[in-house]
């Protein structure tokens, strides 16, 4: 085998992709006096970009709940560039689902951010006075509390990068049931960003009260009500023009040609990195799987 046919995995550039704070119920939130519950949701996701050149993004969500109240929800996203060459179709699902994340977790860009106060971020300095004897501790779970929990959130899902080796998480994708508002946040009175199209699929990254927050096939993010979602899967051509086969072999009979941004019907998944699709027309065939996105 020459060099140039053998099997390579090289990381090209690290990056934070998404790093945001929301408290969508605020200020009402601040009036409640619970703890809040707190949960955290891993996933990964990757995508290929350019020739043998894959983005793969690692996203770790906290989520703190008072009841069915949302307190905050802390999110980030790590991406990073892979070089991959000579790597069969069916093995770059587990390449790129386990161990591009675990391979950068020694090179993160995240815990240089870290050096910025988290304090600083999230809340004002505030004066601190010296502990009392006499002084009972409080029974409810003021104001002060609830911000240290939401720094020290912030903080933790910081440190994921700094060298805990990570699980593959399974990664949920819907389809839109019908034309759709994306938001910037979790209500109607957020940002209108633009209108996405029947047939789109979207994968899942938060689920939260009505509302997902969900990644489209050019890794934008955004916010749509649930309602507008459907289970039946989509796929959606990456490729500037994608061969659907009538067999799931190389030199088959084309079925048909389908351009790039077109949405498929998601079928099956079959071994060799075949996808079994459906077009609108009712014409049935198999795609590479590099050639798609949404599954």
């Amino acid at each position: 085998m020459t060099e140039q046919e053998a099997p390579s995995f090289a990381i090209e550039k690290l990056y934070v992709k998404d790093l945001s704070v929301e408290v969508p119920n605020a200020p009402a939130v601040y009036l409640e006096k619970d703890a809040p519950e707190i949960s955290l949701q891993l996933q990964t996701g990757g995508q290929k970009v350019g020739d043998d050149i894959f983005e793969v993004t690692l996203t770790a969500t906290v989520t703190a709940k008072i009841g069915e109240m949302t307190v905050f929800l802390v999110e980030a996203g790590q991406s990073g560039l892979f070089r991959i060459r000579n790597i069969p179709e069916d093995n770059l699902e587990p390449l790129l689902s386990i161990a591009c994340p675990n391979s950068s977790r020694n090179r993160s860009p995240v815990p240089d951010s870290r050096r910025l106060s988290c304090s600083r971020s999230i809340s004002k300095p505030c004066m601190r006075r010296a502990p009392s004897r006499n002084r009972r501790p409080k029974p409810d779970f003021p104001l002060s509390s609830r911000r240290t929990v939401m720094k020290r959130s912030l903080c933790a899902l910081l440190s994921l990068w700094a060298g805990i080796s990570l699980p593959a998480a399974a990664i949920e994708y819907r389809t839109v049931d019908s034309p759709a508002i994306l938001y910037d946040a979790p209500s109607q009175r957020g940002i209108k960003q633009f209108v996405i199209h029947r047939d789109t699929p979207v994968e899942i990254v938060v689920s939260l009260e009505g509302w997902a927050k969900v990644r489209d096939a050019e890794g934008s993010l955004a916010w749509i009500e649930r309602k507008h979602l459907a289970t039946r899967r989509t796929v959606i051509v990456r490729a500037d023009q994608a061969d659907v086969l009538k067999k799931s072999e190389e030199g088959a009979p084309l079925a048909f040609a389908a351009e790039k941004n077109v949405s498929l019907e998601y079928l099956e998944t079959l071994p060799g990195g075949w996808i079994k699709v459906r077009h609108r027309d009712g014409q049935e065939g198999f795609v590479r799987a590099g050639q798609i996105w949404g599954f």
